[in-house]
């Protein structure tokens, strides 16, 4: 079992992309995801409207999401303040779209349904899918702290069968809900030395 990478061979970087995501609870209630991605390559890179210099971003894309607490986007915005070219942030406005949406199953496809081809921007896309699993650890933490203090149901309940940890016959499922249990005192015990 390996807990971190193996050792790399020899190599040089060529592009780096990173995409930061933020959940933020605002003062009236609602919450903000906001997500930013950044394009970049070590050295000159040639492009065909403007070349870049050393560390200078191909992309810097900018979304923000607002939903309420059944997950339904409240407000949407979008900001590119450095795109491929220079048409690029033409989009962004498109992406208010989204407004009325609710996130779960199904988002990527009705994201796809509104924005898709050269309605949207391949890289929003991406970004979407993202922000839609941060925005729901954001709404899954609230409501285990919420259920924690009122004495509410876990719901971690409804995580059970959904990945490998909350298998069914795991030993943190044992542990955790009994009743949701589906393995044997073999099974369990050996999931969790397994696991240490």
């Amino acid at each position: 079992m390996s807990l971190a990478l193996s050792s790399p061979r020899p190599r040089k970087l060529a592009h780096t992309r990173t995409i930061d995501i933020n959940g933020y609870q605002r003062d009236d209630g609602l919450w903000d995801i906001e997500a930013q991605l950044i394009d970049k390559r070590p050295g000159f890179y040639p492009m065909p409207e403007r070349d870049r210099q050393d560390g200078e971003p191909i992309h810097d894309i900018w979304l923000r999401m607002t939903i309420d607490n059944d997950r339904v986007v409240r407000e949407m915005e979008g900001a590119m303040p450095t795109g491929a070219y220079q048409v690029c942030h033409l989009v962004t406005p498109r992406y208010r779209r989204l407004v009325g949406l609710r996130i779960g199953r199904g988002w990527n496809k009705a994201v796809a349904e509104r924005l898709g081809g050269s309605e949207g921007c391949t890289h929003m896309k991406e970004m979407l899918a993202q922000m839609a699993t941060t925005a729901l650890q954001v709404l899954w933490s609230e409501e285990e702290i919420r259920a924690r203090d009122e004495g509410g149901e876990d719901p971690n309940r409804k995580a059970v069968g959904t990945c490998h940890a909350y298998r069914g016959d795991s030993f943190m499922v044992k542990h955790r809900f009994p009743d949701l249990y589906t393995g044997s005192d073999v099974t369990g015990e050996a999931a969790r030395d397994a696991a240490e």
